[in-house]
């Protein structure tokens, strides 16, 4: 389902910067479960005034969090303008002591593309990594950047920092990570959040949540800690930290052993039920409580609940694999619902549903040559040692979010290596660069969004123009690939041109 979240009199072809005061209406891109509708008034391009959320958005339905409500404010304070590069520094002195010297874009790229060649001469590509995440979630400014970066067969990262142990786990059983979409919550029973703190993680989902439980469903927290979702909650179950799977097997056991599992289900779509069968016997309720610290009456009752009232949806939160074993936690709480006929009767992440061909956006497709793949979490130990001479950063706050942040930061600094970020504000990995490439906000260009919740896709309508001499990705992409001189078969350099 594509939902069309412009009005018809908003053409992609249309002129953001007119004199008329109008609404433009976009979408946000920040890595959330939401990816909310909004809406700006603009006039001689300029935002008037706060976000408003989209009234006929089919999920947000005009609810914008703080944040977004800011947006107006946060898209002009602390903004990086213009290219900037080091000044000589004082031997003495760290790298980050050096004065910035605000450059032309030419000067900016002659710069780096001049280092980037004398590093792969010198050092090979596998010296050069590609640094990224998810700071802006949008398909173009998280995917396309990276085709040059293949063509160039760098390092990258393995992306492992978010959601990577819990989908494989889910990988392992059903394929891919979908589950039930928000719409189906309002017709459930019983809804457990397990590690899912929604009241302050995605207020959306949060909302139907609520709805659905005035409407009779039964709302249960299962969490190590009192969040603040407990507090709309039926009944919360406190179990010690990482001892979920030991909770989850629990429950199983229970349900084998009462013979309340749907066994017309399990043989129709399913294999290895016995070998399951034979590990949940492992579990017994005596075993679990000790382990877990939950009684084993109230496993009884939450197994009771779970076993007895249906339809219902287990809500995975993304932290509970953020453990050690905690894949294996994800693993063993969404087979649960497998046990009692409920085809993905749970939710971690819906974006896997859409089937977007992220493989051809990135460029990795047309590419045989296969990168050095590095951990996220070793990168800032293989930093700290020199293990790359030039690493270009984007979309992500690497200084501050990347584990071992000390050593990140150490090694960003060495003398021996050429760090350029591409961003559209000072953060803190900008103080340890090199280079500094302006990026455009997400209001300052166009780029699909693609929810990995809900089933909406959304235009994210440029609304202003780009912040002084900010580029967006695209740009940067093809003309640092100009500079180049990289063969190949040109990038498109419009969202028009990409996806039209």
């Amino acid at each position: 389902r594509i939902a069309k979240m412009c009005s018809s009199e908003q053409r992609r072809d249309e002129d953001p910067a007119v004199s008329l005061r109008r609404t433009v209406k976009t979408a946000c891109a920040r890595d959330c479960y939401d990816t909310c509708g909004m809406q700006f008034e603009v006039e001689d391009g300029a935002i008037c005034g706060a976000a408003r959320g989209l009234p006929d958005h089919p999920f947000t339905k005009g609810f914008l969090c703080a944040r977004g409500m800011k947006d107006h404010e946060n898209r002009v304070t602390n903004r990086v303008g213009f290219p900037h590069v080091r000044g000589a520094s004082v031997p003495a002195l760290a790298k980050c002591k050096a004065p910035w010297l605000r450059v032309t874009w030419d000067t900016a790229l002659d710069t780096v593309a001049g280092k980037l060649k004398e590093v792969i001469e010198q050092h090979g590509v596998d010296s050069v990594l590609q640094v990224d995440f998810a700071g802006n979630a949008s398909l173009l400014t998280s995917g396309f950047t990276a085709r040059l970066w293949n063509v160039l067969g760098i390092a990258e990262t393995d992306y492992t920092l978010c959601t990577a142990s819990g989908a494989t786990a889910l990988r392992y059983h059903f394929g891919s990570t979908y589950g039930v979409q928000p719409e189906e919550i309002l017709g459930e029973k019983l809804i457990v959040l397990w590690a899912f703190n929604a009241c302050v993680s995605s207020a959306h989902f949060w909302r139907c949540v609520q709805d659905a439980k005035r409407a009779g469903a039964r709302v249960v927290c299962v969490d190590c800690r009192k969040t603040e979702s407990v507090a709309g909650c039926d009944l919360w179950i406190q179990p010690r930290p990482n001892t979920d799977f030991a909770l989850a097997m629990g429950i199983a056991n229970f349900l084998i052993t009462n013979n309340k599992v749907d066994n017309d289900f399990i043989a129709k779509y399913t294999s290895g039920y016995e070998e399951y069968r034979t590990e949940a016997e492992k579990w017994p309720l005596d075993r679990v409580s000790r382990l877990t610290g939950v009684s084993e009456a109230m496993i009884i009752t939450l197994a009771q609940m779970y076993m007895d009232t249906r339809p219902s949806v287990i809500m995975i939160g993304i932290g509970l694999q953020k453990a050690r074993f905690g894949g294996e936690a994800v693993r063993a709480v969404s087979l649960l619902p497998v046990l009692t006929g409920q085809h993905r009767g749970h939710f971690f992440s819906n974006g896997s549903a859409y089937n977007v061909d992220t493989d051809y956006i990135s460029g990795r497709s047309q590419v045989t040559k296969k990168r050095r793949l590095v951990s996220m979490v070793d990168l800032g130990r293989l930093l700290a040692q020199g293990e790359f001479k030039f690493v270009y950063i984007f979309n992500m706050n690497a200084a501050v979010t990347l584990p071992n942040s000390l050593a990140v930061r150490e090694g960003l600094l060495r003398k021996d290596v050429f760090v350029v970020v591409n961003d559209t504000h000072w953060t803190e990995t900008v103080a340890h660069a090199d280079a500094v490439l302006p990026a455009a906000s997400f209001l300052e260009k166009d780029d699909l969004n693609v929810p990995w919740t809900h089933p909406y896709l959304q235009m994210g309508w440029r609304v202003v123009p780009p912040f002084a001499e900010s580029r967006d990705e695209i740009w940067v992409c093809v003309i640092t690939r100009t500079w180049l001189r990289v063969g190949g078969s040109s990038p498109k350099t419009t969202l028009q041109d990409t996806l039209f």
